[in-house]
């Protein structure tokens, strides 16, 4: 062996990180959450508040079954889960690794489960299954299906509007093969829902009843100045339902923006306002 100063080192370094390396491997076992009585999950402190990030588990270690509190921001707290378990480096507490394999399958695999316990910490950023937001998912002026299918929609409450439906069947086009945008929106004058329509034009309807528009054809529609516009929806001769796909696109964004200032970038409506600043308010639901 060659214990030149150089290889000396080296070696040394070797064998410090093989011992350190086996110092961090952990034993894991297996592990219920919950402590045995059919339903108690979650620990309590002293005071009667909640000890966050921790639930109670049967932890089956080389000596017995052990009812412990471990931590917990791996899989979503519902009673019985069979999880993995092993103690944290850090403090020499337990904490779950991650679903046993064998119940993987049931959690990871698209199969339905009836009850899933509180798990918002395992949709985060850095966890195992992030959710990342889309601006459907923001509540206010969205628009949406109604459960009854037909060609109604329903509009999400924003500022002084409460939320309520608007039935766009006077809107379908009627001559053949034709289909049209209209854009929904929400009058601040009035505060009450309103239609932009767009021009019909004729598409081919019997191969395929998904003809899409470009947004250069929505942008041709002109908005009123008191508008706020909420969807782009797609009609077309002798529909009887909305379908998901016929709302285009969402236009809440725009809200009539015509022009952009050329000093900030900012997009502004035709009365002069900042549509970045009237996006916050959207996103908050404030006036």
């Amino acid at each position: 062996m060659d214990l030149t100063l150089n290889n000396f080192d080296k070696a040394l370094k070797d064998a410090m990180d093989a011992v350190i390396f086996k110092s961090k491997q952990r034993t894991t076992y297996t592990a219920l959450l919950g402590t045995g009585d059919g339903s108690t999950i979650l620990p309590t402190n002293p005071n009667g508040s909640r000890r966050p990030n921790y639930v109670w588990a049967r932890i089956n270690l080389t000596s017995g079954v052990s009812i412990e509190q471990i931590r917990n921001t791996r899989v979503p707290n519902t009673y019985g889960i069979e999880v993995q378990v092993a103690k944290s480096i850090a403090d020499d507490v337990y904490e779950v690794i991650d679903f046993q394999p064998t119940q993987a399958d049931a959690y990871y695999g698209g199969t339905t489960i009836a009850q899933v316990g509180e798990h918002a910490q395992s949709h985060g950023y850095w966890a195992n299954d992030p959710i990342f937001p889309d601006t459907r998912q923001l509540p206010p002026l969205r628009t949406g299906l109604l459960q009854t299918p037909g060609l109604s929609v329903h509009v999400e409450p924003y500022r002084q509007w409460a939320g309520g439906d608007i039935d766009l069947t006077s809107f379908v086009p009627s001559g053949a093969n034709e289909q049209k945008l209209v854009i929904v929106c929400w009058n601040q004058s009035t505060n009450a829902l309103a239609i932009e329509e767009g021009v019909a034009k004729t598409v081919n309807l019997s191969s395929t009843k998904y003809n899409p528009f470009t947004r250069d054809e929505v942008l041709d529609i002109e908005i009123a100045v008191e508008l706020t516009t909420s969807m782009v929806v797609r009609l077309y001769k002798d529909q009887t339902r909305l379908d998901i796909w016929d709302l285009v696109y969402d236009w809440r964004q725009w809200f009539g923006a015509e022009t952009i200032d050329i000093v900030t970038g900012y997009l502004i409506d035709d009365l002069g306002n900042n549509l970045i600043d009237d996006l916050g308010n959207l996103l908050i639901g404030s006036t």
